[in-house]
């Protein structure tokens, strides 16, 4: 593959959108990509207290049209590393703070299209402090017990995929 030609067609606040020409197996094809304005990287954490609990954020989503049960995530901002913009999003989001941090795997949400990776950590030995959101932020803070978490997605009341994803390799490679 061979990038022949690179414009920026939109610059947002949030995203940035480029028209690429490429040459892919002696073919020329054009590919429209979005970036994060910024970054290419959000971290998600999938935290769970010593009994068991889910510690879930439900927000609404504007792009979705609609409020969505999520794990706590955000973008890594420059100079940022996936891990430090998870513990800071972690405290934003839903006050807590945790000792034990494990990264579980990165992935492409929707890489036909979004560069964005996801890093995805089990954030445990949660602390209960004080939430910190952003302005725009209108977050309540669910604490579910991990089973119940499960059923949510089973039965279509969790939709939104780093959640579903960060809940079933749990549950199937942690045996949470």
């Amino acid at each position: 593959m061979r990038v022949l030609k690179s414009e920026t067609v939109y610059k947002g606040v949030r995203v940035v959108v480029k028209r690429d020409e490429v040459e892919i197996g002696g073919r020329r094809v054009v590919r429209e990509v979005v970036n994060l304005a910024g970054a290419s990287q959000a971290a998600a954490a999938l935290p769970i207290t010593h009994d068991r609990k889910v510690i879930l954020v439900k927000q609404f989503r504007y792009p979705a049209g609609e409020n969505l049960i999520e794990i706590p995530a955000g973008v890594v901002e420059e100079g940022e590393t996936p891990l430090e913009c998870m513990k800071r999003e972690l405290l934003e989001e839903t006050g807590y703070t945790a000792a034990d941090w494990q990264e579980l795997f990165a992935f492409f949400p929707s890489p036909g299209v979004v560069s964005e990776r996801i890093h995805v950590f089990l954030a445990r030995s949660l602390v209960k402090k004080e939430a910190h959101p952003e302005e725009d932020e209108k977050i309540t803070v669910l604490e579910v017990p991990f089973d119940e978490a499960l059923r949510m997605v089973r039965y279509g009341e969790i939709h939104d995929a780093k959640t579903m994803t960060a809940l079933l390799y749990a549950h199937h490679f942690l045996n949470l």
